[in-house]
């Protein structure tokens, strides 16, 4: 299996998943990362209120079910072919 870099604390890592809260680019982050994320998350929607809160509270549950997730894994060349891929 391949290692990733994690994109926020820089290590190579087999089990990287992609930030659930980013959906216009593949940011991969370290499950690590991503609970401290959480923790981080959890802070701020303590302080927080009304409609922010919520969406604070949708990111933490996404971001949990990243981390809990399967791990990221590259496409090979025969599941691009396989789903019409990009070439």
């Amino acid at each position: 299996m391949n290692a990733h870099e994690c994109q926020r604390c820089g290590e190579l890592r087999r089990a990287v998943v992609v930030h659930p809260a980013l959906k216009n680019e593949r940011v991969l982050w370290c499950r690590d990362c991503v609970r401290l994320q959480i923790k981080d998350w959890r802070r701020a929607a303590l302080s927080a209120q009304g409609k922010a809160r919520e969406e604070m509270h949708d990111i933490i549950a996404r971001l949990r079910r990243a981390a809990e997730g399967p791990a990221y894994v590259e496409p090979d060349e025969r599941q691009l072919d396989l789903l019409g891929g990009s070439r």
